[in-house]
């Protein structure tokens, strides 16, 4: 007998369709006539708080829960939102390597005194604009201080390729070099104001300068540095014969105004050493 051919018992059929009416009668019963289409069926409930009684929709109230479930809405995506910033950002710190300083101002140029000639003080300026652009273009790149480090070795060996040698220098003012330097630096302390020393003294040691200062100190009655052959110290004080055979000079006899003024301030200042009884 083919199966496809069996008879179904007439009990069953009526059972399934017991079943299949009971489901369409429940689903008829569930759905509330009252509540609108575009209301969603979540907030209708049993729909008696949107009724009136006179049977009609209170739509003050309606609105009013569909405000309220936005807001609600609103406020979780918000704080998904918050979530999500705090979850990039700690996977953004996560991921600056070790070493990388919290602001770009917080590197710092370590010099290594190997690197410096002997006796010279380097002082970094912090305000330098090459110096603090540096600083914040490799800070917003994630750039470790030990790598700063190499920047910063290379900008302090640019400034030092700038300086003068102080051996070659010395090697200009010839012979008694040390003497020199260390009568114009004695020179400049006596006379000039503190900041102004400061100035003077932070200069690395050029040659053209010492020679330019002692142009100076003769312009105010100091004589022109002389080392005497008998004493081997320099001269330091014209005497009146210096001073008369300065005057009887060609350049003074001439009017050069920078002789006159040596002539004339060593004269007042032979006169004030004479007065003093000096």
């Amino acid at each position: 007998m083919d199966p496809e051919e069996a008879e179904v018992p007439e009990e069953a059929v009526a059972e399934d369709v017991s079943d299949t009416s009971e489901e369409t009668s429940t689903a008829t019963e569930a759905a509330d006539p009252n509540r609108p289409d575009y209301f969603p069926e979540k907030l209708w409930g049993d729909g008696t708080q949107y009724m009136q009684e006179d049977g009609s929709l209170n739509h003050e109230a309606m609105g009013n829960s569909l405000s309220e479930a936005y807001k609600q809405a609103e406020r979780r995506i918000y704080m998904r939102t918050e979530d999500l910033r705090s979850e990039v950002a700690e996977e953004i710190r996560a991921e600056v390597p070790k070493g990388v300083p919290a602001t770009a101002e917080e590197y710092s140029v370590d010099i290594d005194p190997l690197l410096l000639p002997d006796g010279l003080e380097f002082q970094v300026d912090d305000t330098d604009p090459f110096l603090v652009t540096a600083k914040d273009v490799l800070h917003k790149h994630n750039v470790p201080q030990h790598e700063f480090n190499q920047l910063a070795e290379a900008y302090i060996n640019s400034n030092l390729a700038n300086m003068p040698d102080y051996d070659v220098e010395k090697e200009k003012l010839g012979e008694y070099s040390d003497m020199r330097c260390e009568r114009v630096n004695a020179w400049c302390q006596r006379h000039l104001s503190e900041n102004s020393y400061n100035v003077i003294s932070g200069m690395a040691v050029r040659s053209e300068m010492v020679e330019a200062i002692e142009e100076i100190m003769e312009l105010s009655g100091e004589p022109k540095f002389l080392v005497g052959e008998d004493t081997g110290h320099f001269q330091e004080r014209l005497q009146r014969n210096d001073v008369q055979a300065l005057q009887d000079s060609p350049e003074y006899r001439r009017g050069d105004p920078a002789t006159v003024q040596r002539v004339r301030a060593a004269w007042a200042q032979l006169a004030a050493r004479e007065a003093a009884g000096g």
